[in-house]
């Protein structure tokens, strides 16, 4: 989607609030009329995203910071590699880093992605408390739903999600980059079903007029309407110290057992789960919920482009082997994502691992 600032005709703005019956009565005896106003209306110009981020950690700290801030920043160059980062780019010497590449970067999402109206989705429960929910329902943030997440698509918005979800949370702790990923497979699923493209329709279109076309903010009706993003928050795992009860089962402790099953029931009634967190106190740095502050860098990769790949119609059912296929393909693009901006990554960060 992109947004259209422009001279339109409309009603006055008061109108809207009135019953249809006296609208159309004040619309016949004149007493209101279309004129000209600027007003922003929404244009399509590109695909829907679904953007998956991982990891969970205890809170999602950093992609909610990304996205639920409204305002705009500016952007700049970042460049990466191997080893280590440098802002801004202008301040690197091009000898001192032998591998590396250069991304731009932001503060803010709109900035980063103009035109692109994202919202970020959660659990049902979050939506209990009645404050709490209005709050987050102002911040754009939805339901991470079947239905939610289609109904949201459907409109030509783009969603993100985490993907590993609340059990994906019980592996946080500093330095782990451990995600769950292997049975996560109905986002691909409900690409796939939302897609209106088959590989019949696209096949004549190159790599270079996709880039090209999207670069230049032409949208291209025969191209793929729908893409998968994978983005990685790098630092996301180190903001709380975690007890990870975890790997504490290979100790055989009767405690540790009794913990993880705990976590594990209240999951499954209530959609979410409480890792064993201490940090830092308002006042202090010894104990506490908050979170340290230390740096976290969300990085989004390529998108890929969903489209029926083994059926003739995008009526037919969605397969095993095509939901296989695309999560074969997100899951080789999440590795390369890691592997290619490791720069962001401490120096007590483990690599990326997928434990399920």
């Amino acid at each position: 989607m992109n947004y259209i600032t422009g001279e339109f005709l409309s009603y006055p703005e008061w109108s809207f609030y009135l019953p249809s019956n006296i609208f159309f009565f004040l619309k016949s005896i004149n007493f209101t009329t279309e004129k000209k106003r600027i007003i922003t209306k929404e244009e399509k110009i590109g695909p829907k995203y679904l953007f998956a981020c991982h990891p969970h950690g205890v809170i999602s700290f950093g992609i909610t910071a990304s996205l639920c801030w409204g305002g705009e920043d500016n952007v700049w160059d970042t460049k990466v590699s191997d080893c280590s980062i440098s802002e801004p780019f202008n301040d690197v010497n091009e000898n001192d880093i032998k591998s590396s590449h250069k991304l731009k970067s932001s503060k803010s999402f709109r900035s980063l992605f103009p035109g692109i109206s994202n919202h970020l989705l959660t659990i049902p429960t979050q939506f209990s408390l009645p404050f709490y929910r209005d709050y987050i329902m102002a911040l754009g943030v939805g339901l991470v739903t079947k239905s939610g997440i289609s109904s949201i698509l459907r409109k030509n918005h783009s969603v993100t999600i985490v993907v590993g979800g609340a059990h994906e949370s019980l592996y946080a702790k500093p330095g782990a980059n451990k995600i769950v990923l292997n049975r996560r497979k109905g986002f691909i699923r409900i690409a796939l079903e939302l897609c209106t493209k088959t590989e019949e329709d696209i096949i004549h279109l190159t790599d270079e007029e996709i880039s090209d076309n999207i670069y230049n903010g032409r949208w291209n009706n025969s191209m793929s309407d729908i893409a998968i993003v994978p983005v990685y928050v790098f630092g996301e795992n180190n903001v709380h110290n975690v007890f990870n009860t975890t790997e504490e089962i290979s100790e055989n402790s009767e405690i540790m057992k009794t913990l993880l099953k705990l976590q594990l029931l209240m999951k499954k009634y209530t959609g979410f789960t409480l890792p064993l967190v201490n940090s830092r106190g308002v006042f202090n740095y010894d104990f506490g919920l908050l979170p340290y502050k230390r740096r976290m860098d969300v990085v989004t990769g390529e998108p890929i482009y969903i489209y029926r790949k083994f059926s003739k119609s995008i009526k037919d059912k969605v397969t095993d082997e095509e939901i296989d296929y695309y999560h074969e393909i997100y899951r080789n693009k999440l590795v390369e994502l890691w592997e290619k901006h490791k720069g962001f990554a401490t120096e007590w960060d483990e690599n990326l691992e997928i434990v399920e």
